[in-house]
């Protein structure tokens, strides 16, 4: 039987995504059962227990739902790059498919930034900010999901010479959450 330690008068909202709604769940009750573990009562009268753990990474885990943290894929800074090549040495992929991909950059030129989407031998490439030119010293944030499969890179498109060199300030990309 499992020891109640917390009971609330009033549910509180949660972030916690759980279960295949992933609605935001009220809790009811937070207790210890026997053997330690931390368990959550989901349920207006204290059932559907949902055991807490974490994972390696020390994401938060309720049932088999993870709470995740934004895990960091890259980080660059005041690099130089080349017009239309891969700006990273390899590609990213998500950890737990499908994710979102959140990407911040800034460059010292006016350029077009592109995704270069592969799946499997197919390579698809996307432009960002609907084809316009990323502005000189501005910095933009770019929402990108990435499925089970495919892997993801980006090229800077200045003149299509590909000689011209460009500083890229900065970029950041951290896989946000399992969207799935």
């Amino acid at each position: 039987m499992a020891e109640t330690f917390n009971r609330f008068k009033k549910p509180f909202k949660s972030t916690v995504i759980y279960g295949e709604d992933a609605a935001n769940e009220l809790f009811r009750a937070i207790s210890i059962d026997s053997n330690g573990k931390l368990i959550v009562s989901t349920g207006f009268d204290g059932t559907n227990t949902q055991m807490i753990k974490t994972d390696e990474y020390g994401r938060i885990i309720i049932g088999n739902k993870s709470l995740k943290d934004p895990l960091g894929k890259v980080s660059l800074f005041n690099e130089r790059i080349t017009d239309s090549t891969d700006i990273l040495t390899s590609d990213l992929t998500a950890s737990d498919p499908p994710s979102l991909f959140r990407i911040y950059v800034a460059f010292d030129t006016e350029l077009k930034l592109q995704v270069v989407r592969t799946v499997g031998t197919d390579t698809l490439i996307e432009l960002l900010n609907e084809g316009n030119n990323l502005l000189q010293d501005s910095a933009y944030i770019f929402d990108i999901i990435v499925d089970d499969g495919e892997s993801i890179n980006f090229r800077a498109y200045i003149d299509g010479t590909g000689t011209t060199i460009a500083v890229l300030k900065k970029l950041s990309v951290i896989e946000k959450f399992n969207i799935g």
